[in-house]
Parts: C-alpha cells; structure tokens; sequence
C-alpha cells in the first residue's frame, strides 16, 4: 500500500483538535476504543488494496466478471462498511476527539479513493476484460460500464501531469467538503 496510506496517529489528531488553545482530553478508554475502529479500518483498507493489487495482476486472458468486475464491486463494499463508523461518528459522536478522529479518517478514505479512481493500472484491468469479455447479461454489462466511466470521471484518460494536478485537486476538494460540514456542523 502507498506509503501516504499507512498510518493515522492518534497523537497529531489529539495535537490538531485544539479546546482553549490545548489539545483535546482524551481518556484512555476512548484513546482504546477509537484505536481498536482504526485497525479495524486500516486492516480493511489493506485488505482492499491487495485485492485490487490481486486484479491488477490477473493476466488478459484469465479475466472473468467474477475475478475482475465483481472484486470491483466488492471493494467498494468494503471499503463502504469501513469508512461508515467514522463518518456516522464523525457528526453525531459527543467526544470532540472521537469526531475528530472520524473526521480525519474520512479524509483519508476520501484520498484513497481518488488514489484508487484514477489507477491507469485499475482502469486498463477493466477495460481489458471488457474488451474481450464472453457474452455478458444486461446486469453484468451495465456494471462493467458504470466501473469503466467511475474510473474515466477520475481523470485516468489525462496525461501524466494534468492527471497528478487533477488527483490532488480532488483530494483537496474531499478535505474542504469535509471540512465544511464539520464547521457547519459545529456551528
């Protein structure tokens, strides 16, 4: 997994998330709580990323729906059920830390999947397989084509340089959404 996606610290959450000035109070229940939904998220987050590494790898002609498209559609599942502690808490929680901590998550699941929507490497898997994929039924079809425009709405048919601009943009515009909801709802 990319480097930039291998740790959230506790500790520079607690530092960021300032109450008059000091870092938030943290006691050590929650400190444990919030650590044991972190891992819990990073070991999905890892185990994400290796499946799709494991699609990425499949060579042209093994391809099937079930080892190329379905593993699309249950990573996103996944990763769905991962992020939605975080973000549920992040809005609702009453410890300011624990919000902070969802918060902060919730920007990071947001950068992992732009990471992961604009993968040239992703997009070439899939668009292989649809390429010279068998018959497919109506439903299979409609699937394969959504994946294939989620990844073209995620700049992968830009050069290089428009492409890293255009990734880092979309990351910065997940944190400021994120950022505005946080403020309108502290507000």
């Amino acid at each position: 997994m990319p480097k930039e996606f291998s740790k959230i610290d506790l500790e520079e959450i607690a530092a960021k998330n300032l109450k008059d000035g000091k870092p938030i109070l943290v006691t050590p229940e929650i400190r444990q709580t919030v650590q044991s939904h972190i891992d819990a998220f990073m070991t999905e987050l890892d185990a994400g990323y290796r499946q799709l590494a494991a699609v990425a790898a499949i060579e042209d002609g093994r391809r099937t729906f079930a080892n190329t498209a379905e593993v699309f559609d249950d990573f996103y599942n996944r990763m769905e059920e991962a992020v939605n502690w975080p973000g549920f808490y992040a809005y609702v929680h009453p410890d300011p830390f624990v919000r902070a901590v969802g918060e902060e998550i919730d920007k990071f699941s947001s950068k992992f999947f732009v990471e992961v929507g604009s993968s040239k490497v992703l997009y070439e898997s899939l668009k292989a397989f649809a390429s010279t994929s068998p018959k497919l039924s109506a439903e299979e079809k409609y699937l394969l084509s959504e994946n294939l425009m989620d990844f073209e709405d995620g700049g992968v048919g830009l050069e290089e340089k428009k492409r890293e601009q255009f990734k880092a943009l979309s990351k910065q515009l997940a944190e400021l959404a994120i950022d505005f909801s946080s403020n309108v709802r502290d507000y």
